[in-house]
């Protein structure tokens, strides 16, 4: 009797586990897989919106950082009448240093939340705009030639292949983001 009690209760539990209790473990399975996947959607999802208005904002002070080194030195200018030119010099460098601080706070505090490739081209703009006033600073009214306008020329059309490559480096990151969050 207690032989064919336990193979009764061995024939009953393998009956119930494969009709039954299989069938919830795979359940439970799938449903843990489910709120895993559902997680790193949400992850991915909240790094892109952050990656996208670092990107916003980068962009923005990036943008006004070339306009203010471009107005630096330009090739030709006019001077109004009724301001001196350490005047209007001083007013150039306010504008490009307020311009340049505001690209380094955004630039440096966000730091973590884009890839070093685009951390590499930025570092590399910003240091072109460094030298580009650097220069504007240390030359004196009287000596300013034909050198150091291409040289201001020069230090322009780099920063503008830099912004352009960083835009393209952008691009590519919020493309693949889409690509990835979609899959």
């Amino acid at each position: 009797m207690f032989s064919i009690g336990v193979v009764l209760t061995i024939v009953g539990f393998s009956y119930w586990y494969k009709r039954t209790q299989y069938y919830q473990d795979l359940i439970l399975k799938n449903q843990a897989n489910r709120f895993l996947e559902e997680k790193n959607i949400y992850v991915h999802s909240k790094q892109f919106e952050k990656e996208f208005t670092v990107y916003q904002e980068l962009w923005k002070v990036l943008a006004i950082l070339l306009i203010k080194t471009q107005e630096l030195r330009p090739v030709f200018e006019i001077h109004p009448s009724s301001k001196t030119t350490v005047e209007i010099n001083l007013q150039k460098s306010e504008s490009f240093i307020k311009a340049y601080n505001s690209c380094i706070e955004i630039f440096e505090y966000n730091k973590p939340f884009y890839p070093e490739t685009i951390y590499k081209k930025i570092e590399a703009m910003i240091t072109l705009a460094t030298q580009e006033m650097i220069d504007f600073s240390f030359e004196k009214d009287t000596e300013k030639s034909k050198e150091y306008y291409e040289n201001g020329k020069r230090n322009i059309e780099e920063m503008v292949s830099k912004i352009e490559e960083i835009c393209n480096k952008i691009r590519e990151r919020i493309g693949l983001l889409k690509v990835t969050e979609f899959s």
